[in-house]
């Protein structure tokens, strides 16, 4: 009954009542209790139960002894006269509801009801008498019944004794002289019972509700108090607090928990307070190690400044490197051409025209490495291919003609515009023809490839050297890094540079056909669907 019943518990945890420790204690108590004083008033039933029965068996007595003395003067063979003051003594005796005495030979002696003496008295008919007697003997012990008038009654009948000798009741052939049958009125004995029942209800309602109060109180001074103590202190060490905790009183087991709970607590607090120091002490540490990583920091921008600057400036040397060498190449040309006597004006001019070619390439290359500095790329035009691939080729022809190489051209039909600057494709296609021309050995190819794959135009520099083995082919687009005694190592690196510029990408296969590298460049969209052709 007490499910739905929650009390509040000094804290935010709501505690039901059927949970409390006081409630159940206090409950176990009045129990026990009301066990007790039932006890107790059963005992006292039974001794108020004796005492009834020995004042029944008292006033028998008394009365046998009067029926006894009415019979001293007659003869034992004769019929028992009835004397007058038998009647008076025993109509008098007090808390006596019915006497009735039966004469040997079956007649009623005496009886409260005039009219039943002289009669025969026949017990399996007589009201009072028949619920233990039947005409086949007695069968019942009962001996509460109900009375004429309606009251409850005890009914007692016996033999009328006559001491050692039974004289007075036997004649000499050991015949009963009488019965004499008594009833006692059971109404004051129940009322007395009522009584004790309801005194002992009022009284184990007061003992219980004293003991509920009592324990009650004494539970809380001794149990509850004390917890609340400790619940108390174990709310301000979860708050943090170290400083404001009350502490155990008395000696009982609680206050033994309490005392442990405080040793705890002070420990908890020394632990804490080295941890404070450690975290302090590593606070300071880490602003100590923050000042000399900025400084770390700041030297390193200065080294990577430092280094861009010297990887801008090598991108440049190998840039103009390249034109440089070939404007070198043309001049000792030029300079075979006037020593056989002056040369073919058209050849002269052609290679005047490819020296001032690789100057403009130079102007081009220091533009747009101040044009990256200064601003993002502009959009590209869309051009024509081919003139691009076929420039590339020319300004390699020396180099490739020198080395003892041949240089091959395959364009699709439908690659006809390229989606990115003409001058940086030819960069990239001059970077990487010089390098398929340096690795491929005397009698060698080198083919330039462009063709349209899933509508990107894709550009292949293939060779028939040695080729690039897989574990090499990430580490060479790395800067400084190249396998030639006379190179930068900033080929790669700067064909990758510009696609980033361009949007595309660079990837490093086999030729399939020619057994050595293949290097794939891969540029934006630029499918006819897409408004790029414009022929």
């Amino acid at each position: 009954m007490f499910n739905d019943i929650v009390i509040s518990y000094q804290g935010e945890i709501p505690l039901k009542l059927k949970n409390s420790i006081t409630v159940r204690m206090t409950i176990a108590t009045a129990a026990l209790l009301v066990a007790v004083l039932a006890v107790v008033n059963v005992w006292r039933d039974t001794g108020v139960v004796a005492r009834w029965q020995a004042e029944l068996q008292s006033k028998s007595a008394l009365t046998a002894n009067l029926v006894l003395r009415s019979f001293e003067a007659v003869d034992p063979d004769k019929f028992p006269v009835h004397q007058d003051y038998l009647a008076r003594n025993l109509v008098e005796l007090p808390d006596i509801h019915d006497i009735l005495v039966v004469a040997a030979n079956g007649r009623v002696a005496f009886s409260h009801h005039p009219e039943e003496i002289g009669k025969l008295f026949d017990p399996t008919t007589e009201q009072v008498c028949g619920g233990c007697h039947t005409a086949g003997g007695i069968h019942s012990e009962s001996r509460e019944y109900t009375s004429r008038n309606g009251q409850p009654i005890y009914h007692e009948g016996f033999p009328i004794t006559n001491g050692s000798a039974c004289r007075r009741c036997h004649d000499s052939r050991q015949e009963i002289l009488g019965m004499l049958l008594m009833s006692l009125e059971l109404t004051p004995f129940y009322a007395e019972l009522t009584r004790r029942h309801i005194s002992f209800v009022w009284l184990a309602v007061a003992v219980v509700l004293a003991s509920l109060l009592s324990f009650w109180g004494l539970f809380r001074v001794l149990v509850r108090q004390p917890l609340a103590r400790l619940e108390s202190d174990i709310r301000s060490l979860e708050g943090g607090d170290f400083q404001h905790l009350h502490g155990p009183r008395g000696e009982n087991e609680i206050a033994i928990l309490h005392a442990s709970f405080i040793t705890m607590a002070g420990r908890l607090r020394e632990a804490r307070a080295e941890l404070e120091n450690r975290v302090r002490e590593g606070t300071q540490r880490i602003d100590s190690l923050s000042g000399e990583l900025d400084l770390v920091y700041s030297n390193l921008m200065h080294l990577e400044h430092l280094s861009a600057m010297g990887t801008v400036s090598v991108e440049i040397a190998h840039e103009i490197r390249t034109p440089l060498n070939a404007m070198a190449l043309h001049l000792q040309l030029l300079g075979r051409s006037l020593q056989r006597g002056g040369g073919d004006d058209e050849e002269i001019g052609e290679l005047f025209g490819d020296m001032n070619r690789e100057v403009q390439r130079i102007v081009e290359t220091l533009n747009q490495f101040m044009a990256r500095v200064r601003r993002p790329m502009p959009k590209p035009d869309p051009e024509p291919l081919g003139p691009v691939v076929e420039s590339a080729i020319f300004l390699m022809g020396a180099e490739a003609r020198h080395a003892g190489v041949v240089i091959e051209k395959q364009i699709a039909p439908e690659v006809r515009l390229l989606p990115a600057h003409a001058n940086h494709i030819r960069q990239i296609l001059t970077n990487l023809v010089s390098n398929a021309v340096k690795v491929t050995p005397h009698g060698g190819r080198v083919r330039v490839r462009a063709f349209l794959d899933s509508e990107r135009v894709r550009i292949a520099v293939e060779d028939s050297g040695p080729g690039v083995p897989q574990a090499m082919r990430q580490r060479i687009r790395e800067p400084f890094f190249t396998t030639h005694p006379d190179g930068t190592g900033m080929g790669l690196a700067i064909v990758e540079h510009i696609l980033q510029d361009c949007g595309g990408s660079l990837d490093v296969g086999d030729a399939q056909d020619l057994g050595g590298a293949a290097f794939i460049v891969t540029l934006r969209d630029c499918a006819p669907a897409a408004g790029c052709d414009t022929a």
